[in-house]
């Protein structure tokens, strides 16, 4: 089988063990710097029908008024980020997940800051894509920080040591891919950053290829998958385009996911784009159907609340529905309102019986949205 890259070797010696030491064979991916999207009329058909349904769906996202724009925004990153967590067997609760965004300097569970972190690092890689001409690997390694932040002390740093994916036992000399040595990673970095930086490749075709090239380099001793995967986000963003929650689909089918990367590094450049381009599809069907939930909560915490739809009550159901869990403060700083018109708001809407107490402190009462805890049960996030 043919490989895009080639294959070094290395010496491993076993910690504490009277094994001797025993060769291995790490691979080093082929440079992508200059890749052309040179594929079968199979894959192009693939990729053109993705590109379109991207930008047809990131054109009607943003078609939305704000703030309900940046609201459903929000609430496919956070789909993303607790997907892309799950995904590396890092999850939470979708109650405790609510109380950390909202109090993120509160926040002492591992899960739940890897989490923020995961969010944060998509953050970080969409505005980096906004000036994605001169992205670097510093951009790279400071989505790393971000992801890491507060959980390992390594964050932002690129390994200086061997790493191995799968295998029967924990050492590289049977494991089921050996990355790229140390010293082979700063070129490969580069390379990638390099690619990154292309205006002339369609979206789609850039994000996979950047994406399965990040996981082959496996830069980073943890974090490799969450951190590539926000790599679409990046080169989305530099495309005009919303990033859908792909890796909601990609925990749902994880073989076929791995499979895609395994042909990347085979050199099946075919049967990475049909299975990626099929994986977006199925993202951009999840995002529509999260959005259609989204406006039935709207719809009914509206009946129910019968404010006038220019009321801070009215206003403040658009955040209650994927952010339920709030103090007043701190929905007066979402709403751009006084902390009186604020809390206006939310004793209307107690009243109506759409925000119950979440505890009995009533100098920073926390007040709970059932509906919009509903939603997110409902979307997985």
């Amino acid at each position: 089988m043919s490989m895009r890259g080639s294959w070094v070797e290395r010496i491993y010696t076993p910690a504490g063990s009277e094994r001797a030491p025993a060769p291995y064979r790490a691979f080093v991916p082929a440079p992508i710097a200059t890749l052309e999207p040179e594929l079968g009329p199979a894959s192009i058909g693939a990729l053109v029908e993705a590109e379109s349904a991207l930008r047809a769906w990131s054109e009607h996202l943003g078609g939305r008024a704000e703030p309900e724009r940046a609201i459903l925004r929000s609430l496919f990153a956070r789909l993303e980020a607790v997907s892309s967590s799950t995904f590396e067997g890092v999850s939470a609760a979708s109650g405790a997940l609510s109380f950390a965004m909202a109090h993120p300097n509160r926040v002492r569970e591992e899960n739940l800051l890897f989490i923020l972190g995961n969010l944060a690092a998509l953050e970080r890689a969409a505005r980096a894509g906004a000036r994605a001409t001169t992205f670097g690997v510093s951009d790279l390694t400071d989505c790393h920080r971000d992801l890491m932040n507060g959980v390992r002390p390594f964050g932002g740093q690129v390994r200086d040591e061997a790493v191995w994916i799968g295998g029967a036992f924990s050492t590289p000399l049977n494991a089921d891919y050996v990355p790229p040595p140390p010293e082979c990673l700063s070129g490969a970095l580069e390379d990638l950053a390099a690619f990154v930086r292309r205006t002339d490749l369609p979206s789609v075709w850039q994000g996979l290829v950047a994406h399965a090239q990040f996981e082959t380099i496996h830069p980073f001793a943890d974090g490799n998958g969450r951190c590539g995967r926000a790599l679409f986000a990046l080169v989305f963003a530099a495309g005009g385009l919303s990033m859908p929650p792909l890796s909601a689909r990609f925990l749902a089918r994880r073989r076929e996911y791995i499979a895609a990367l395994e042909a990347f590094r085979a050199d099946d450049l075919e049967g990475c784009v049909l299975a990626i381009c099929d994986a977006l599809l199925d993202a951009i069907t999840i995002a529509v159907r999260a959005e259609e939930a989204y406006d039935r909560a709207q719809a009914e915490l509206r009946a129910a609340a019968g404010a006038r739809r220019d009321s801070a009550a009215a206003r403040a159901l658009a955040y209650l529905a994927v952010a339920p869990l709030t103090e007043v403060r701190a929905l007066a700083d979402s709403l751009s309102v006084s902390f009186g018109a604020a809390s206006g708001a939310v004793r209307a809407l107690a009243e109506a019986g759409l925000l119950v107490p979440e505890n009995d402190n009533l100098r920073g009462r926390r007040w709970r949205c059932p509906r919009g805890e509903k939603l997110l049960r409902e979307i997985g996030a």
